[in-house]
């Protein structure tokens, strides 16, 4: 059986690939360099991507262990000058992501809340018509001392 959080990392992406009116589908893998391919064939700028940065935990009893996971969705836009600002293009993406993952924040009781931590703009260093916003999350869960079960 899948860890909790791996369930939630599933959920997630689920959740964002389910919208008709998606901007682009999510893929869960770690970030490639611009104009590779990622797991799925598309290219480097044709998917969200969403993976796991980290994991803290603390036991609360004798058999519970409360979870914190880190995770990072980067959602990519390419544009040109003539668009205008690629923070400004980027906008709409984020509006959803965030809409998207907190329209059910515990995905169905498998975590306690979901948190934004932060959010970055920034342009690919060796393409400036290519921008991705990094948005930080925390889920927080609690597990028996097997983090595969739910206390």
């Amino acid at each position: 059986m899948a860890s909790i959080g791996d369930q939630l990392i599933t959920a997630m992406v689920a959740a964002l690939n389910a919208p008709a009116g998606k901007p682009l589908p999510t893929v869960r893998q770690r970030p490639r360099p611009v104009g590779a391919e990622n797991q799925d064939g598309s290219s480097g700028i044709d998917a969200m991507l969403l993976y796991t940065k980290a994991e803290q935990s603390k036991r609360v009893s004798a058999n519970r262990v409360k979870r914190e996971r880190t995770i990072a969705l980067e959602i990519p836009i390419a544009g040109t000058a003539d668009d205008g600002p690629l923070d400004a293009a980027a906008d709409p993406r984020y509006v959803f992501a965030v809409n998207t993952l907190f329209a059910d924040p515990t995905f169905g009781g498998l975590c306690l809340w979901l948190e934004e931590v932060s959010v970055n703009w920034e342009v690919a260093s060796d393409y400036l018509d290519i921008a991705v916003t990094l948005l930080e999350l925390k889920v927080v869960f609690e597990t028996t001392v097997d983090p595969s079960v739910l206390p």
